[in-house]
């Protein structure tokens, strides 16, 4: 294969050698979503739980376009922290059917849903320091009572790390 790929501008950099997200609030839309593994089978947790792989774009600010990751576990609702995917998917504005009292996911519609507030805090994972969501909410109030269905406006970003 021959390609030419234009390199004005990049500097050399080591793999995983990205700047630290801070701790601290952003705002942030799906950028994509993968639920199956190299094989094509759906990702599932040791429990049998589906398992939704999230990468989360940040929006704006400093860190505008850095990437977070997210895993969203879609627990049965009997078990503790299924609550955590049914207020992920409310924030991120997915299909509820009230009467039924269930969800209508379709994951190729997630870029295009609600941006959100991502909360990052870090951990050590095999000796490194890395961010990590600790949750996503609504932007603001007026979006929150009215169930995440409305877009923010610019003067809600007034508090967040932009």
């Amino acid at each position: 294969m021959r390609y030419e790929w234009k390199t004005k501008g990049v500097k050399e950099s080591l793999p995983g050698n990205f700047p630290l997200i801070p701790e601290g609030e952003y705002i942030g839309k799906v950028d994509s979503v993968v639920t199956t593994d190299g094989n094509g089978d759906e990702l599932t947790s040791r429990n049998g739980d589906p398992i939704i792989r999230v990468r989360i774009k940040i929006e704006v600010g400093e860190y505008k376009d850095q990437l977070l990751f997210h895993q969203l576990v879609l627990l049965a609702d009997s078990k503790p922290g299924a609550g955590i995917a049914y207020h992920f998917l409310k924030v991120l504005g997915e299909t509820y059917n009230t009467h039924t009292e269930t969800w209508s996911i379709n994951t190729a519609r997630w870029p295009f849903l609600n941006s959100f507030k991502v909360v990052v805090k870090h951990e050590t994972y095999e000796g490194k320091i890395r961010a990590k969501v600790d949750y996503v909410d609504y932007i603001n109030d007026a979006e929150k009572a009215d169930n995440g269905t409305k877009k923010a406006k610019d003067d809600t970003l007034e508090g967040l790390i932009i």
